[in-house]
């Protein structure tokens, strides 16, 4: 693949509609507006639509839990700077699996791709335009299940495209 190629891919994913952000929170207000700032520094960010899914205090939630997860869904409902922003509050927890399951099959039933985020999650300014290329590129190859964000480090060579068995995933594709 050379440059050229990249930039067909680009203009083509730019040219559809962007997959929408699915944005999974607990209670950590800090983290999660550090996750927002560096979403909504990406310029497709304008033309996504965010799903934030918030899960609800424990059983056993002490006071400082239930006061930083109030701060959290202040955060969110203050955020700004993308297409569309819906937040699901969970009244009570249902757990990181459990909730992350029912969030992508919900925006999965409404949009044919995804991108998945945590709340401690940064990401560059040109997340968006990658996984959204990555969809596009990859969209009719039936091996590929994923597009991976993973940074390995400066340290690791790797070449531009490579393949991860059993990765964890980042993007879900139809």
């Amino acid at each position: 693949m050379d440059h050229q190629d990249i930039e067909n891919i680009l203009t083509k994913a730019v040219h559809s509609q962007f997959a929408p952000v699915a944005l999974f929170i607990y209670n950590r207000p800090v983290h999660t507006l550090k996750t927002l700032n560096a979403l909504q520094k990406n310029p497709e960010a304008k033309d996504t639509t965010l799903y934030i899914f918030a899960d609800g205090p424990k059983m056993n939630a002490t006071d400082d839990d239930i006061l930083a997860i109030k701060k959290l869904r202040e955060v969110v409902h203050s955020a700004k700077g993308f297409k569309e922003i819906i937040i699901i509050e969970q009244e009570a927890n249902s757990g990181l699996a459990a909730s992350i399951i029912r969030g992508v099959n919900y925006v999965l039933e409404r949009h044919p791709d995804i991108i998945v985020l945590e709340d401690d999650i940064l990401v560059n300014s040109y997340f968006l335009e990658y996984m959204n290329a990555g969809l596009e590129f990859y969209k009719d190859e039936e091996q590929v299940i994923s597009v991976n964000a993973y940074n390995a480090g400066a340290s690791a060579s790797y070449p531009e495209t490579f393949f991860i068995k059993a990765a964890d995933f980042i993007i879900l594709s139809r």
